[in-house]
């Protein structure tokens, strides 16, 4: 159950990660394009 509650705590920070990354990337993408 703990390993468990570990495994889902780590996709969540990963997904958290990816979002940070896209939001980062279309911003930089949209100053490019400007």
């Amino acid at each position: 159950m703990e390993l468990n509650l570990v495994y889902s705590c780590n996709i969540f920070l990963k997904i958290r990660q990816i979002q940070q990354l896209l939001k980062s990337y279309t911003s930089l993408q949209t100053i490019l394009l400007s």
